[in-house]
């Protein structure tokens, strides 16, 4: 397996604008492995479902809102949501 900084960053994968993060229980791990991608100002905004109430879902907002990202919208459903950010202007 590799992360989204080793293809954007080792292969040339162009780096993308939009990113939809649909595997459970493994959304964190993805997330930390794109630390350095989320940094750059081509990706405009992240999707993914989260459970905000737990210490996972906790990291994974933090992750994001230290890469400069932050909610949008919000479409809560049993114990998650599914959540958009966008960059911070």
């Amino acid at each position: 397996m590799l992360s989204i900084d080793e293809l954007v960053e080792e292969y040339g994968v162009p780096c993308p604008n939009y990113i939809k993060i649909d595997a459970p229980g493994a959304s964190e791990d993805i997330i930390a492995g794109a630390t350095r991608t989320f940094r750059r100002s081509e990706v405009r905004q992240i999707h993914l479902e989260v459970r905000d109430s737990s210490k996972g879902g906790q990291r994974i907002l933090e992750m994001l809102n230290q890469s400069g990202f932050a909610p949008i919208s919000k479409d809560t459903h049993g114990g998650s949501a599914d959540v958009t950010f966008a960059r911070r202007a």
